[in-house]
This record gives C-alpha cells, structure tokens and sequence, in this order.
C-alpha cells in the first residue's frame, strides 16, 4: 500500500492548536512530526456546538438530523428513562462500515459513540 492511500485521523478535541505547536518538539514529539510529514487544520463543527453531534457527524458525514444523535442520551423511550447513545443509534453508517471501505484497516481509541 503506498503512502498516498494511507491516512491517520485524529481529532484533539478541547486541546488548544496553538500549544500543540508550541509544545511539539519537545513534549509531543510523534505528533509533530504527524503534522509535519501531513497536512493538518481545523474540523469545523456542525450547527450543534456539542461534541457527541459533532463526533457522530464527523465519523458519518451527515448531519444531526441525518443521523439522528443530537446528546449522549436518548431520553425518548416510554419510561423516559435516559439511555447511553452508542454505535448503534446512529440512523447513517460510519465511514468505516461504507462499502467502499471494505477492506481497509481502521482503528479507532476511545472515541464516544463509536463502540
């Protein structure tokens, strides 16, 4: 497999890019150097100014209403009593599970939303 069709995805979500860089060299020296050999910038958000929609967005390609997780929680049940959102209550595939991935290796680490 050549260089090309490889890709490494990593969100640093909360973490600040300004001391990702500042900090590179020394202190996070794998990741900048990710960064360096790559391309990198910013993952714009969804309308939904919330880390679950914007994981599940993110891992998707479609939007909240497509896919349907809007919170951790789904509180809509009879008893109304709140359930965990995992893998499983998103209304889109994830990227992972496109046909036209079949295949490839993918790995994900402790990231919400997608066990």
């Amino acid at each position: 497999m050549s260089a090309r069709a490889r890709a490494v995805v990593l969100i640093t979500e909360g973490a600040c890019p300004e001391l990702i860089d500042r900090w590179g060299p020394e202190r996070l020296p794998h990741l900048h150097r990710l960064r360096a050999l790559g391309a990198s910038g910013p993952l714009r958000s969804d309308f939904v100014p919330y880390e679950a929609p914007g994981l599940f967005s993110a891992f998707t390609g479609f939007a909240p209403d497509e896919h349907g997780c809007f919170s951790y929680w789904d509180v809509h049940a009879p008893d109304y009593r709140p359930v965990v959102l995992d893998g499983s209550a998103a209304r889109r595939p994830f990227l992972w599970r496109r046909p036209e991935l079949t295949g490839r290796r993918i790995a994900l680490v402790n990231v919400f939303g997608t066990h």
